[in-house]
């Protein structure tokens, strides 16, 4: 039952905030929330690394997917679920990618920053899991 309140308060905060990309480019960490809805897939790929993956316009073929590299000790950090409401304008969701275009996402997700995927299913009691991923693009410029 938490994990749903949880859940549908973050929907609620992206609802009522939306950020908009020249405000996160300011910011030098953008948390990512995956929330196994329509066009995000969560996948191993040969290996214990979690693929999260966003599906852009329904294309399996053009996808931003971001790798948690758990055997290079990628950091995990354990919150309380207060951080959702402090970290609101730095939170983006499935929808952040169809509002903008694919030259814009690859520039701003290719820049310099640390990201972290909030994986709805690691909610626990008060607890938020943030697992710092890396990120990968099967999109190539101009598409």
């Amino acid at each position: 039952m938490k994990k749903i309140i949880i859940a549908l308060f973050i929907i609620n905060l992206n609802i009522i905030h939306c950020q908009s990309l020249e405000n996160l480019k300011k910011s030098d960490t953008v948390y990512i929330l995956f929330d196994h809805g329509k066009n995000q897939e969560k996948f191993f790929e040969g290996s214990l690394n979690p693929f999260y993956t966003f599906f852009f316009h329904n294309s399996i073929y053009k996808q931003f997917r971001f790798k948690h590299l758990i055997s290079e000790n990628y950091e995990s950090i354990t919150k309380q679920n207060v951080f959702l409401k402090k970290e609101k304008n730095k939170i983006i969701d499935g929808n952040f990618f169809y509002e903008y275009n694919t030259t814009e996402l690859l520039d701003f997700f290719e820049k310099k920053r640390v990201l972290y995927i909030i994986d709805t299913d690691d909610f626990k009691n008060n607890d938020i899991i943030l697992k710092k991923v890396i990120f990968e693009s099967t999109f190539e410029r101009g598409q």
